[in-house]
């Protein structure tokens, strides 16, 4: 895929240690991807970090001079974190909309993020660039529990629906 919007329908897996993520890889190399979501729980199985406030957030990835191979990886998201409202026990909406200007990121209905850094878009602009949608679930940190402890295995991530649609 190249430019349009990408458009999940998901339930987030509850569980400690979980590393849930909606994202678009490049099929020419690594970086650039794209981000919409990645979810990192802790402690805690429901992605809190302070109260009221659930650890779920965008992020791009690029290299510096638009060389995959040889440029300084470059990351922008995680040190803007977005806390946001998400239902994350029922199905959330989750978009994103890339166009040769930006790229936005939408949660439910409202913009958390737009991505507009020029040597970022001169990255993702290249003509090779070219991404697949990809829905994962990962582990993260150090931990000592069993699987079961950790619960995953009877909440899984659920992705009910995907959808692309050309940029116009």
């Amino acid at each position: 895929f190249k430019y349009g919007t990408f458009e999940w329908e998901m339930k987030v897996p509850e569980g400690k240690y979980l590393w849930p993520a909606l994202w678009l890889a490049s099929d020419y190399s690594w970086p650039p991807e794209i981000d919409c979501m990645e979810g990192l729980s802790g402690t805690s199985p429901k992605y809190i970090k302070r109260l009221l406030w659930r650890s779920i957030f965008p992020t791009m990835h690029w290299s510096e001079n638009c060389d995959s191979t040889n440029g300084k990886h470059i990351q922008e998201g995680k040190s803007n974190v977005w806390r946001c409202w998400l239902k994350c026990n029922d199905f959330d909406k989750y978009k994103i909309v890339w166009t040769p200007d930006y790229i936005d990121i939408f949660y439910n209905g409202h913009k958390v993020k737009r991505f507009n850094n020029k040597e970022m878009l001169a990255h993702m602009n290249k003509p090779e660039v070219k991404m697949h949608a990809i829905m994962s679930i990962s582990f993260h940190g150090r931990f000592e529990e069993t699987y079961d402890e950790i619960g995953i295995k009877n909440k899984p991530m659920v992705v009910k629906s995907f959808k692309y649609t050309p940029l116009q």
